[in-house]
């Protein structure tokens, strides 16, 4: 799960053809990053944006929040091992749709555990659309927005990883 000291978003504008969104630390911000989900009942939640895991995840407390009913599930033979190698207890999967940044319904699998955080993982950013966009090179700022040292010092970093 991503665990960054990153906390809210600022976008800062380069030049008219490009836009950087910017993390930055604030003092009274959660330390995760978020994505608001609607699903297709019309209920939201916000779940942990987690590049790292390959499923989305929500604990049956938030399922059952969001209105959902336990014969929704489908019996599922998915494991779950946590960073640290523990197992989570699947309770099943749940097909449901939820809104993607364009505005189109979608379907979203969940995999429903008994606890832990409501994750949104690559196959539901896939799902949804959501931009995930790292910046290797910098392009030439413009002398009213000079780019950030921020900015160009990840761009140094990253630029140099390679797959």
């Amino acid at each position: 799960m991503c665990r960054s000291k990153a906390k809210s978003t600022n976008a800062i504008t380069v030049d008219s053809d490009n836009e950087f969104e910017v993390f930055t630390v604030g003092k009274k911000t959660r330390d995760r990053l978020y994505h608001k989900v609607v699903f297709g009942n019309g209920k939201e939640r916000e779940l942990i944006i987690d590049t790292g895991s390959p499923v989305s995840l929500m604990p049956l407390r938030d399922f059952r929040a969001l209105g959902f009913q336990v014969n929704a599930l489908r019996p599922t033979l998915t494991t779950v091992k946590g960073v640290s190698g523990h197992s989570l207890t699947i309770e099943g999967e749940l097909d449901t749709t939820a809104r993607a940044s364009n505005g189109q319904t979608v379907p979203l699998k969940m995999i429903v555990t008994r606890d832990g955080p409501s994750i949104l993982g690559l196959d539901g950013l896939r799902a949804l659309q959501v931009p995930i966009v790292l910046a290797t090179s910098s392009p030439a700022p413009s002398p009213s927005t000079p780019l950030p040292a921020e900015v160009s010092h990840l761009i140094v970093r990253c630029g140099q990883n390679k797959g």
